[in-house]
């Protein structure tokens, strides 16, 4: 059996949630900024993979299993894509906070 329409995001349901996600970080950002605080905006991070994305010479996207970037649910970043997160995470604090960090090699994972 198929699963029921009430089980299944349609077009329209998408485009209401990436609305609500993308006026949620506006929101942040501008919060983020007005504290003077660092935002690290992962919807971002997401779109850039979604559309295939190289990061120091490995293509990552949202494909099934051959992304790269998301486990086998599609929700959760493999050892890579975490790798990845952490590695722009720390480039916001490095370039804003004075850290010195050094940078993940995501090859090891």
């Amino acid at each position: 059996d198929p699963v029921p329409n009430n089980m299944v995001i349609d077009e329209e349901e998408l485009v209401y949630i990436s609305n609500i996600v993308s006026d949620r970080n506006a929101i942040l950002r501008y919060l983020a900024g007005k504290h003077d605080l660092m935002f690290l905006d992962l919807n971002e991070l997401y779109r850039e993979v979604s559309v295939g994305m190289n990061y120091y010479g490995t293509s990552y996207s949202t494909e099934y299993i051959e992304g790269q970037f998301f486990n086998i649910d599609g929700i959760s970043p493999l050892p890579k894509g975490n790798a990845i997160i952490a590695n722009k995470l720390i480039a916001l604090l490095n370039q804003n906070a004075g850290a010195n960090i050094p940078y993940l090699d995501i090859l090891q994972y």
